[in-house]
């Protein structure tokens, strides 16, 4: 029987910038990795990335069209996504949540303060699991991997600060530069995950 998904959610401000270009990237960036390593897995059963807004605007739009652009030039999918609010999903079910800002960190945690040391700003877990993620002891199964390597970053951020540079820039209303800038700061601040994720067959 294969091991259950590890979900991941992301979370922006209104769920058609910046989360959806991490929910998409992350899941392309996954089955990339996983299909070297065994083609044989089916990466939709071993990863479920969803992500929602803080706020309502949007809800039900498809993401922005600079959004899109970046996914596309990136081999990654936007078809298909809807935006949602924050109130529509169930905080505790996440095994790790990616923020695009302190704030948002914040507001998740005082919604759901059980879900605190699993929820981090993406670019700051991106950071940190840079440290962590190439000493552990890898667990046999994607989301034991995921759920250990939460834990050793939440471990890390207790003990360092955070920096001004974690928060992602908001590129609503902006030009194809920025997202093109915010895109490829996601894509590298998942790369730890996908690496510590997919680092070997995961069991049948």
């Amino acid at each position: 029987m294969s091991d259950t998904p590890f979900t991941v959610l992301h979370v922006c401000l209104g769920n058609i910038c910046r989360s959806p270009m991490a929910e998409r990237l992350l899941v392309a960036r996954f089955a990339e990795r996983l299909a070297a390593v065994d083609p044989t897995m089916d990466p939709a059963a071993l990863l479920r990335c969803t992500s929602v807004g803080t706020g309502g605007w949007h809800v039900g739009n498809p993401m922005s069209a600079g959004s899109a652009r970046q996914l596309a030039l990136r081999g990654a999918s936007s078809i298909g996504f809807e935006a949602r609010p924050l109130s529509q999903v169930t905080l505790a079910e996440s095994d790790l949540i990616l923020t695009a800002t302190a704030g948002q960190r914040r507001e998740i945690e005082h919604r759901e303060p059980a879900v605190a040391g699993r929820t981090f700003p993406l670019l700051q877990f991106g950071r940190l699991a840079c440290e962590v993620g190439p000493s552990m002891q890898l667990p046999s199964t994607v989301r034991q991997r995921g759920v250990a390597l939460a834990a050793k970053v939440a471990e890390l951020a207790a003990r360092q600060r955070s920096v001004a540079g974690d928060d992602l820039t908001d590129p609503y209303g902006c030009g194809d530069e920025l997202f093109s800038q915010v895109a490829d700061e996601i894509d590298d601040a998942l790369v730890p995950l996908v690496a510590v994720l997919a680092a070997a067959s995961a069991p049948a």
